[in-house]
């Protein structure tokens, strides 16, 4: 049932927002017993959305560090968590087409989040300062 929940969830809006007549018909059934679209982990991201917002807002960047466990905006590293698994999750599920993640990865994107890892920079720069000791 949680699966069946999550691809109403999903993918019926989207196809029912297309004029699909099966998936309006559906829609139109699921608004009759008040089905609640948004669900709890849809609101979660929402929010790890928003500090993100401000942890940008205050440091210029979307770089949390993953272990970040000092920062007040981090939240005991849980922040940095988040981004991590975004970074890692989301462009490959982009693949696959899922309209709420394309929303997502449209969000990110829309407040200049990076995809690559933000840490290889840091990798360089002690690389380069390894080679003055060789």
């Amino acid at each position: 049932l949680y699966r069946w929940v999550r691809r109403q969830q999903t993918k019926l809006l989207s196809k029912a927002k297309s004029g699909d007549p099966l998936y309006v018909s559906r829609k139109e059934r699921l608004d009759s017993i008040n089905f609640d679209y948004n669900s709890a982990w849809e609101e979660q991201w929402d929010d790890m959305f928003e500090r993100l917002k401000q942890y940008k807002n205050k440091h210029g960047n979307c770089r949390v560090h993953y272990r970040n466990e000092k920062s007040e905006e981090a939240q005991g590293g849980v922040l940095g968590i988040w981004v991590y698994r975004q970074r890692t999750s989301i462009p490959d599920k982009v693949k696959n087409g899922d309209p709420v993640i394309v929303e997502r990865k449209q969000r990110l994107d829309s407040i200049g989040f990076e995809w690559t890892d933000t840490h290889s920079g840091q990798w360089e720069i002690m690389l380069n300062g390894l080679k003055r000791f060789h």
